[in-house]
C-alpha cells in the first residue's frame, strides 16, 4: 500500500508516521533535515531510547553537523541521539562477527584512487587526470554495489581511457587483498553477506527505527542493506532530494527510492515543496534556471540580492572577493567549480590574515603540469639546480642517465661559476645530450631574471612545453593553469609563486571560521548568508554533461540565503577568458565572439662567419671559433669557452657584431 502526500500535511503527520516505510522528498530548502531531527526527538519523547534508533547521515560532516543542531535545539536534554554513516555502521556489524569468531579485520578506506593510477601505469603505461581516475573509480563501485556478474564486467567499457576495465579490476581486488584493506564498497558487500547468513539478533538487535537522511546517495547494494534490516518488524524514514545527487563516484541510485512500494508492504509518501531558507529572488533565479521556469511567473531578480560582476582581469576578481570576505557579517562562502580555483584567494587570505577554512590544496601537486611548472621555474631561476633540471629533462627530449647526472654534478661541484648547462657541456656526455641541451642554452640564460607570466610564457613557447599540454589535452584554461597563471599576475619574481604553493600546501586550516571556501562538488555545508560563484568561464561551466553541470550551479545557487553574486575574469596572465553560457543564460546577456590576435614572427639574420669578433652584454668581447646552425662556440677573455645560440643573442640585444 503506497499514500502520497502532498501540501496538505504537517510536519507532525510525516514525524508520527507508523507506516513500515516513509518517503519524505523535497529540494533543497525545505526542511527535510529539521524534520529528519524532529522525528527522532519525538520518538525519544514517547520513551524510545536512543539505542534502538539508527541514524544514518551521508558524511563526516553532516554527522556534526546534525549533533550541533540537536544540541542546540533541545539542549535542556541530558542524552542526544547518535549519527553514523552507513558505511560506518557496515563496519561495526564487520568488526563485531569478526571478533566473535576470531577473525582479522582489516582496515578500510574512502579514496583508493591512488591504487588505480599506480595499477593504470604499471599495467596500461597511462598517466591518469583525476577525472578519469574518478570515472574508473565510478565503475569499479557500479560493479561491486550492483553486484555484477563477471560477464556483466567484463562488457564494462571506459570512455576515451584505452584499459582492459575488467583485467584493471581484477588486479584492483588483489592489491587490496595482498595489503589488507578495504575500500567502501567492500563494506557493503561484506555487511550484506553477513546479513544474509546470519542472525540479526546477533549483530544488530537492538535497532527498531531507521532514518536515513541524504537518501538520493545511496547504492543499490545499500538498500538491500536497509531491506534486510528492517526484516518486516522495523520502521525506516528515508529524506532524500534526487535534484542533490551529484556524485557517482559510489554509484548512487535513485531507482530503488522510486520502487519502494514493489519491495516494502506499507509505504507512506511525503513531498516538501515548501522553501525556507532562500530569499525569494534567489529562489527565483536558481529554479528558473534548473527547472526552465518562466521568470515572469516568478519573480524578478532583484538587483542587490543576486547578481553578476566582471573584472578585467583575475587579480581584480580576487582583490573584490576579498572586500566581500572582509565586509561580510554573517557566512560567506567562496565557491569554485573546481579546488584549484581557489588557491589565489587562499593566497590572498593567509597574507592579509583572513581566517577560513578549506579543503587540503595537496591535490594540487597531482598535477604533472603543475609541478613541472615549479620545477622549470626552480631551475631557470637558479641554472645550478641539478635536482629541478633533473626532474624535467624529459620534457625537454634529454634523456640522461644516473651516470651522466654523477658526471654533471662533479663539473658542478668543481667549477662555482658553471651552471648545469655549462657543466654539461663539460661533463663527459653523450654527444646528443649536449646537442639537445645546445638550443635551449642561451633561452636559458636569458630568462633567469624575467618576470613570473614571463618566465611562464618562455616556458610554454620557447621550451615549446605548450605543445606536450596539447598531446595531453590540457588547455591554458584548465582551472590549475588558470590559478597557476593568477599566482604568476600577482607575484613578479618567480621564486615568490613556487614559494607560495607550498607554504599554502603545508599550511593547516581551521574548520571553525565563518569564511569558507570549497569546490562545488565537495562543498557539504547546506547555507549560508553570502555566496559567491567564483569562476564562471565557458571552460568550466559547463565541463562535462549540460544537465550535470546545471544541477551543480544549482546546487551552488541553493546554499545562498540573503546574497548570491557570480564572478567572471576576461583574462588571466595572457590567456583570454570566456563568460560561460550559464552565466549568459541567467542574466540573458548575448555572447561576443572572440577574435585571436595574430601573432608575428620575426625573421633571423643571417649568421656571421667564424672568426667574426661580438661583444656579448655579460661575458665581453669574444671570437667566434665554430658555428654549427644557430649554435657558436665563442672563445672569451682568459681563454673562457661558452656555447652560445647566437641568433638568439643578437635578436634580443644580448650581443652585437663587431
Amino acid at each position: 500500500m503506497s499514500t502520497l502526500q502532498s501540501e496538505n500535511f504537517t510536519f507532525s503527520q510525516i514525524i508520527k508516521s507508523k507506516a513500515q516505510v516513509c518517503a519524505i522528498e523535497g529540494l533543497s530548502g525545505c526542511a527535510k533535515t529539521e524534520v529528519y531531527l524532529q522525528r527522532i526527538h519525538a520518538l525519544y519523547e514517547e520513551g524510545i531510547p536512543y539505542s534502538q534508533m539508527l541514524n544514518i547521515a551521508g558524511s563526516r560532516y553532516k554527522i556534526k553537523s546534525n549533533t550541533i543542531r540537536f544540541k542546540q535545539k533541545w539542549s535542556e536534554e541530558e542524552k542526544y541521539p547518535s549519527f553514523i554513516t552507513l558505511y560506518s555502521f557496515c563496519y561495526q556489524l564487520i568488526k563485531k562477527y569478526n571478533a566473535q569468531h576470531d577473525i582479522e579485520t582489516w582496515k578500510a578506506y574512502k579514496d583508493l584512487g591512488s591504487i588505480v593510477m599506480r595499477l593504470v601505469k604499471k599495467h596500461f603505461n597511462l598517466d591518469l587526470s583525476f577525472e578519469e581516475c574518478e570515472c574508473i573509480m565510478s565503475k569499479i563501485a557500479l560493479s561491486k554495489t550492483s553486484m555484477m556478474s563477471e560477464k556483466e564486467i567484463q562488457a564494462i567499457r571506459i570512455p576515451n581511457i584505452d584499459v582492459d576495465f575488467a583485467y584493471l579490476f581484477k588486479q584492483y581486488e588483489k592489491e587490496k587483498e595482498r595489503l589488507k584493506i578495504y575500500d567502501f564498497e567492500d563494506l557493503l558487500v561484506h555487511a550484506f553477506q553477513l546479513l544474509s547468513t546470519t542472525s540479526l539478533a546477533s549483530l544488530c538487535s537492538n535497532i527498531q527505527y531507521i532514518h536515513v537522511d541524504d537518501a538520493q546517495e545511496l547504492p543499490f547494494l545499500a538498500h538491500l542493506i536497509l531491506h534486510r534490516l528492517v526484516n518486516n518488524e522495523k520502521q525506516l524514514h528515508l529524506f532524500y532530494d534526487e535534484h542533490q545527487q551529484l556524485s557517482l563516484r559510489h554509484a548512487a541510485d535513485l531507482q530503488p527510492l522510486q520502487a519502494l512500494e514493489s519491495t516494502y508492504a506499507s509505504v507512506e509518501r511525503f513531498e516538501l515543496k515548501t522553501n525556507y531558507r532562500n530569499a525569494p529572488a534567489i529562489l527565483s533565479l536558481a529554479e528558473s534556471f534548473y527547472f526552465h521556469k518562466d521568470m515572469e511567473e516568478t519573480q524578478e531578480i532583484e538587483k542587490d540580492v543576486c547578481f553578476y560582476k566582471g573584472f578585467q582581469t583575475e587579480t581584480e576578481l580576487y582583490a573584490y572577493a576579498e572586500e566581500k570576505a572582509k565586509a561580510s557579517q554573517g557566512k560567506c562562502l567562496f565557491l569554485a567549480r573546481n579546488k584549484e580555483m581557489l588557491l589565489p584567494l587562499m593566497d590572498l587570505f593567509v597574507k592579509n590574515e583572513i581566517n577560513f577554512q578549506c579543503p587540503s590544496i595537496k591535490y594540487f601537486f597531482k598535477y604533472s603540469f603543475i609541478t613541472d611548472m615549479m620545477h622549470f621555474f626552480d631551475l631557470l631561476t637558479d641554472p645550478r639546480n641539478l635536482l629541478a633540471f633533473e626532474a624535467i629533462s624529459s620534457k625537454l627530449n634529454i634523456k640522461c642517465s644516473e651516470k651522466t647526472y654523477q658526471s654533471i654534478a662533479e663539473q658542478l661541484s668543481q667549477n662555482d661559476d658553471f651552471d648545469v648547462y655549462q657543466a654539461i657541456m663539460n661533463a663527459n656526455v653523450k654527444a646528443e645530450i649536449k646537442n639537445g641541451i645546445r638550443k635551449y642554452i642561451e633561452n636559458f640564460r636569458m630568462i633567469q631574471n624575467a618576470s613570473s607570466l614571463a618566465m611562464f610564457q618562455f616556458v610554454l613557447q620557447k621550451l615549446e612545453y605548450r605543445r606536450f599540454l596539447i598531446q595531453e589535452n590540457i588547455s591554458l584554461s584548465h582551472p590549475a593553469m588558470v590559478a597557476f597563471q593568477a599566482l604568476c599576475e600577482r607575484y613578479t619574481d618567480p621564486k615568490d609563486v613556487t614559494t607560495c604553493l607550498r607554504t599554502l600546501a603545508s599550511a593547516t586550516y581551521p574548520d571553525t571560521a565563518r569564511i569558507i571556501l570549497d569546490s562545488i562538488d565537495t562543498c557539504e555545508i547546506e547555507e549560508c548568508s553570502e555566496v559567491y560563484v567564483m569562476d564562471m568561464q565557458q571552460s568550466l561551466f559547463p565541463l562535462t554533461e549540460e544537465d550535470t553541470e546545471r544541477k551543480r550551479l544549482y546546487l551552488a545557487m541553493m546554499k545562498a540565503q540573503d546574497h548570491l553574486e557570480f564572478l567572471f575574469a576576461k583574462r588571466v596572465g595572457n590567456t583570454r577568458l570566456r563568460p560561460s553560457s550559464f552565466l549568459l543564460e541567467l542574466f540573458k546577456k548575448p555572447e561576443k565572439e572572440n577574435v585571436a590576435p595574430q601573432n608575428v614572427e620575426r625573421q633571423a639574420p643571417a649568421l656571421p662567419r667564424r672568426g667574426r669578433k661580438i661583444m656579448h652584454e655579460s661575458l665581453g668581447e669574444g671570437t667566434i671559433l665554430k658555428l654549427d646552425n644557430h649554435l657558436a662556440t665563442i672563445r672569451f677573455a682568459n681563454h673562457n669557452e661558452r656555447t652560445l645560440n647566437l641568433t638568439f643573442c643578437l635578436n634580443n640585444g644580448l650581443a652585437k657584431l663587431l
